[in-house]
Parts: structure tokens; C-alpha cells; sequence
């Protein structure tokens, strides 16, 4: 005859296996997802987050914030990012500040790129270098001999960036000297620069482009390679200035560490919200030119670039 607590130890027994197999792990991602920015809000950097944001949060089902961390050239936010957990939660809006900061801001390890996982390039761009209107200059040659006659008397309002070191690459190209002014972002730099407490700037496109149409700003040179349609007569830089070339990109990264499947999720993500051409125009209308990459491609922007800046400062041209 059976024993009244046999049955009662077999539940027990299976009751404790039930409990002690591993349990199926959520899918990723299971709670909203940050990208930090490391400007102020209101500039074409914010910009471009929240339009991707916006977008991802459709592929991924999850809401994606947007976590605004300026100062310091971009120090606050990218240290942030850099120390926040390596679980996908936490993504960086990257721009070529990653490579930058470190010649520009001694407190920051010259190794910042490689403590991020690079997800994808967002889009690439070129610089404008503009002047307020009152700037009595018309061209990018005058704006050099106006620069070598009046030494320190023309403002550079800094976004804090990579208008920074362009600038200083180009005060070395060109021979001149001129005062630098820091702002936390795009958009004091601008409103400084339109208010003429500022002289000039550089500036992705798109953020200049309103006030270069109402006669605000006066574009002076691009600093890519070549000329840009939405900017007819304005040459390049490099016309007056031989090897004067600095382009501009964004994308988004997460700290090393970050699981390769979130990587791949995320990516994916990316690419669903770069195919829209609702999304391509908007990119555009911010100064760059939509361009969706694999992580791989990504990572190896980041690598040359960082080399180049690198070759620069052991030149002794770039100074914090």
C-alpha cells in the first residue's frame, strides 16, 4: 500500500525543480532605452536623436528618452555614458566629439572611442564657416586677411566639438589668431554668433542654413571636399587653405561591454528607421547625408579618425 507522504515528497521534489530551471530570459528590450547627447537641447545633435529616437522606438517597442548632458565640450555626457551599465539601456549619440575630446579637453583619457561599442553611422556631413553679416568681410580670403590685420579682434563661438578643433586647424592653417568663446551646445553658440557677441562659427549646415537664407549669417567656405547644392557659389575651403579639410558625422554607440545580441537588435533598428525617406529629408534638412553602416564600418570611421587627430596633435596643432 502506498505511503500517505510519498506523493506529498514527489510534488515536493518536482516543485523544487520547477523552481530551480533556469528561467526564459525577456527579450531585449524589455524596459525604455536612453540615448545620451552630450549638448544642450535644440541643436542639429538633439535633433537628430530625438528624430532616431522616435523612430527606433517603433522597430524596438519600447519608448527611447532622450538624456540631454552638456559642458565640459561634451565631458559631462560622454563620461556618463561611458560609466552607466553595459546592458543596452544606455546609448550615446556619437559625433566626431569621441575623437576629438581628448585634444581638446586634457581631463579626458586619450583612449574615449574605444570604451564605446559602435552601433551604426547615422549620417556624414560637411562644416560652414560663417560669419555674422555685419563681419565686414564677403569671402573666405578676406575673412583671413581681415583675421591677420586685426588679431584677436574676431570672436569664434565654440559649440564644443568638432568646431573646435576645426577652428584651431584652421587658425594654425591660415596663420591667424582669434578669440575663442565656449557654449554648451548649438544652439547659445548660434544665438551668441546672430547677436554678433560672436563673429563667426562652424556649424554643421543645418543649423545655420535659416539664418544664411534671411541674410543673418554670410557663408564664407565648406570645409568637405566638395561643393554642396544647398549651398551654391559658397567654395571650399581647401580652394584657399591645401589640405584644409574637416567633414562631420553622428551615430550611435553604446558602452563596451553591451551585449552582441543588443548590438545586433539595435542595428537593425537603425537600418528600419534610416530607410524611411520621410527620415532620409529630415537628416538632410540637419546637415547630413543619411548613411546607415554595420557596427564593422562603424568602427572603422571611428579607428582613421582617430588616428588623423592623433597625427595632428603629435604635430603640436591641436591645443586644449
Amino acid at each position: 500500500m502506498m505511503r500517505p507522504y510519498a506523493f506529498f515528497s514527489t510534488a515536493v521534489i518536482a516543485a523544487g525543480v520547477a523552481l530551480s530551471a533556469p528561467q526564459a530570459r525577456a527579450e531585449y528590450p524589455e524596459k525604455p532605452i536612453r540615448i545620451v547627447v552630450a549638448l544642450a537641447a535644440g541643436g542639429p545633435t538633439d535633433a537628430v536623436a530625438r528624430l532616431i529616437g522616435d523612430q527606433m522606438s517603433q522597430a524596438l517597442g519600447q519608448p527611447i528618452i532622450v538624456d540631454n548632458k552638456p559642458g565640459a565640450s561634451g565631458q559631462i555626457g560622454y563620461e556618463f555614458a561611458v560609466r552607466s551599465d553595459a546592458d543596452g539601456y544606455t546609448l550615446m549619440l556619437t559625433t566626431n566629439t569621441v575623437t576629438t575630446l581628448p585634444y581638446i579637453n586634457t581631463a579626458v583619457q586619450k583612449d574615449l572611442a574605444e570604451k564605446f561599442a559602435p552601433i551604426s553611422i547615422i549620417g556624414i556631413g560637411d562644416l560652414v564657416i560663417a560669419v555674422n553679416s555685419e563681419v565686414p568681410v564677403k569671402t573666405f580670403p578676406e575673412f583671413i586677411e581681415y583675421a591677420k590685420k586685426n588679431p584677436g579682434k574676431l570672436n569664434f563661438g565654440a559649440q564644443g566639438g568638432t568646431d573646435l578643433i576645426t577652428n584651431q586647424f584652421l587658425n594654425y592653417k591660415a596663420g591667424i589668431e582669434t578669440e575663442l568663446v565656449r557654449y554648451g551646445g548649438a544652439a547659445p553658440a548660434i544665438q551668441a554668433l546672430l547677436a554678433n557677441q560672436v563673429q563667426y562659427g562652424i556649424s554643421s549646415i543645418g543649423p545655420f542654413k535659416q539664418y544664411i537664407d534671411e541674410g543673418k549669417l554670410r557663408p564664407l567656405a565648406l570645409t568637405g571636399f566638395k561643393p554642396y547644392a544647398g549651398l551654391p557659389g559658397v567654395p571650399v575651403a581647401s580652394a584657399t587653405l591645401p589640405d584644409f579639410v574637416s567633414t562631420i558625422w553622428t551615430g550611435l554607440a553604446a558602452p563596451v561591454g553591451t551585449p552582441a545580441a543588443a548590438i545586433t537588435k539595435l542595428n537593425g533598428a537603425m537600418q528600419k528607421a534610416l530607410a524611411s525617406p520621410d527620415v532620409q529629408a529630415k537628416i538632410r534638412q540637419l546637415g547630413y547625408e543619411p548613411n546607415p553602416s554595420s557596427p564593422a564600418e562603424f568602427a572603422k570611421l571611428i579607428k582613421d579618425e582617430a588616428a588623423q587627430w592623433k597625427g595632428l596633435a603629435d604635430k603640436g596643432l591641436l591645443k586644449p
